[in-house]
């Protein structure tokens, strides 16, 4: 296993079937990585939404707090490179591509890190914004 992708979530049954979408349709070998989704005491439909896609391993973390969903998933890990992400992202095709590409120019580095796109209108952009106008100031 070289990559195990863990994603905490909490009350994400509007995001969390894009994100798992996003995820299933990598152009990284399926047989090469794994889908960790843990559940952090979710009341909505989420996990129920997790249950319906075959082959992702869903976990349950009852301790409140995504630090605690994360650690509970990497636990679960076998993968040589973690990945995280969140619930209500939906990565590029080719994100776990450029994952291990990364690590691989850079086999000591100890994180990889990427950029973050948002949607146009979103409520994370908005935000965005308004810290950049904010900052500027």
């Amino acid at each position: 296993m070289d990559i195990s992708v863990v994603v905490p979530f909490y009350n994400e049954e509007d995001y969390i079937a894009d994100c798992i979408q996003a995820l299933l349709s990598q152009d990284y070998p399926k047989e090469n990585h794994e889908i960790i989704m843990v559940d952090n005491n979710s009341s909505d439909r989420s996990a129920a939404i997790v249950r319906q896609y075959p082959g992702i391993n869903l976990l349950s973390e009852p301790l409140r707090g995504d630090f605690a969903a994360r650690n509970r998933g990497l636990t679960a890990a076998k993968g040589a490179i973690i990945a995280f992400t969140d619930s209500n992202c939906a990565p590029r095709k080719d994100w776990l591509q450029k994952i291990a590409a990364a690590a691989a120019l850079s086999p000591d580095a100890g994180i990889v890190l990427g950029s973050l796109q948002f949607e146009p209108g979103s409520p994370a952009l908005s935000m965005m914004e308004a810290y950049e106008s904010e900052k500027a100031a």
